[in-house]
């Protein structure tokens, strides 16, 4: 159903976060890339920027400063249209994007949406994404329709896409969830130029989806069990420690919640194992299978958004100026944030486009950028066939990567790597 768009929007439950703990290190920015077949037109990329901000009101605003939270304001500007920059998920200029909080980059054949966090998750981002691409093609003047599987500028805006789902789906009557210990964070040596290395791997979708049968899990458990065993070698490797490995794993809320939002939808799981060096992969795959069964339920994630809102509600914090609030949220991440885990892996699973798209469109990736404290993350997601699992560090040393590699070619399942 079509309404009006707002002149303004308040900040989701997970957006107010993002504003609170970053800085000009930590730029809470991820990146969705689009490869085409042929080098990339920067007019018509300016054209299909244009049109598609209009089509994502809820993405083409400013952030302004309240005295009591941050809003979000409608951005009438148009967005730049930059080449690429060697520094991935940089933090967002806001004078340099003319106040937009994201930015469409391009490299050859690469086109790139980078996000500020508070505006959408994975998915709402991954749908702009496909929607800057569809229009691209048709500012080429390519033969492409759309089939209802790309929300372009002839499908209109909908106050369902708008929604903070989160105060929607938030039922007071439910408890708290447990609050977890500090976890292991890796150690390595960082780039004098400061740069994040970047280290895709490429498989045949379907051979791993294959091996995720006969071990009776999904694709996020094999590869979370996967991490964690190269990890915990990596680990073993240097001085051990006794803090636990735990990988969060960010859980798409629409699956279990009646959702059409486009903006931030998503809670996320904490998983572990008990490892020793001669614990079999199998072992560790059986731990990860019971905890994401145990966590992921509605009930559970239903606690994790009574426990994000009740927060943000308590009498205190409302009535505390910007300046405390954010004071606030800064201490509360740096102790129930990223020290609790080492590293996260989101997959965002299998991505499709209208099939008059698919021929100019090689490839769609997925990459997280990095905080303070974890010193690598992990995205992936599908196209195609094809399944690319994006890591992203701050250190030098590719030891977990050369190990995930490794067990993956043991298990039969043929990879190629590339890196920046």
């Amino acid at each position: 159903m079509t309404q009006n768009i707002s002149k303004w929007y308040r900040l989701d439950n997970a957006a107010k976060l993002y504003p609170a703990i970053s800085n000009e290190h930590r730029g809470s920015v991820f990146r969705m890339s689009a490869t085409l077949r042929e080098p990339v037109d920067p007019a018509c990329l300016q054209r299909a920027a244009d049109k598609t901000a209009q089509r994502f009101p809820t993405m083409a605003v400013r952030m302004r400063r309240g005295m009591f939270w941050y809003y979000f304001e409608n951005n009438a500007a148009s967005p730049a249209v930059q080449s690429e920059s060697p520094w991935l998920c940089r933090p967002i200029d806001r004078a340099r994007e003319k106040g937009f909080l994201f930015r469409v980059t391009y490299y050859q054949c690469r086109i790139n949406l980078e996000l500020f966090h508070s505006l959408a998750d994975g998915t709402g981002a991954m749908e702009m994404l496909k929607s800057l691409v569809f229009h691209y093609l048709k500012e080429k003047g390519y033969p492409v329709s759309n089939g209802g599987e790309v929300l372009d500028a002839d499908i209109p805006f909908s106050i369902d896409e708008a929604e903070d789902s989160f105060a929607t789906h938030y039922d007071p009557k439910k408890g708290e969830r447990q609050k977890d210990d500090p976890g292991y964070q890796l150690r390595g040596t960082p780039p004098e130029d400061g740069r994040l290395r970047v280290i895709c791997v490429q498989m045949d979708a379907q051979q791993l989806l294959d091996k995720c049968h006969e071990a009776q899990c999904t694709l996020t458990e094999y590869v979370t069990a996967a991490l964690l065993q190269a990890m915990y070698r990596a680990q073993q490797a240097g001085r051990p420690q006794t803090l636990p490995l735990r990988v969060s794993v960010p859980v798409n809320l629409r699956r279990f919640f009646r959702s059409r939002t486009l903006r931030n939808f998503a809670s996320y799981v904490f998983i572990g194992a008990q490892m020793t060096p001669e614990s079999e992969f199998a072992d560790i795959l059986s731990q990860v299978r019971r905890q994401m069964q145990d966590q992921l339920t509605r009930e559970n994630l239903a606690k994790a958004i009574h426990a994000n809102v009740q927060a943000e509600r308590n009498w205190a914090l409302r009535a505390a100026p910007l300046f405390m609030k954010n004071w606030a949220m800064r201490m509360a991440y740096y102790k129930y944030g990223e020290k609790l885990f080492t590293c996260s892996f989101s997959n965002l699973g299998k991505v499709t486009l209208p099939q008059s798209v698919e021929p100019y469109v090689e490839r769609l990736e997925f990459l997280l950028g990095l905080g303070d404290i974890n010193r690598m993350n992990v995205a992936s997601c599908s196209y195609g066939g094809v399944l690319r699992i994006n890591f992203t560090r701050a250190i030098l040393e590719p030891d977990i990567e050369r190990d995930f590699c490794r067990f993956l070619a043991g298990q039969g399942i043929a990879v190629t790597v590339e890196s920046n």
